[in-house]
């Protein structure tokens, strides 16, 4: 598994995702914590797609 990092600071969350569903994880932002993501990862471990559950909220 690489690792994956946050679409929103670049940091790599690896140790941070939580399996949702096969090939699905769930990470959360270490650089604003109410960041959620959810990213599409392939057998390989490369990411296919990533959605944000929960945009910056000011």
């Amino acid at each position: 598994m690489k690792e994956i990092h946050c679409p929103g600071c670049g940091k790599a969350l690896h140790k941070f995702f939580v399996p949702t569903k096969e090939g699905v994880y769930r990470l959360r932002c270490k650089a604003n914590n109410s960041k959620l993501f959810n990213v599409k990862v392939d057998k390989e471990g490369n990411i296919k797609s990533e959605d944000i559950l929960r945009p910056d909220s000011k």
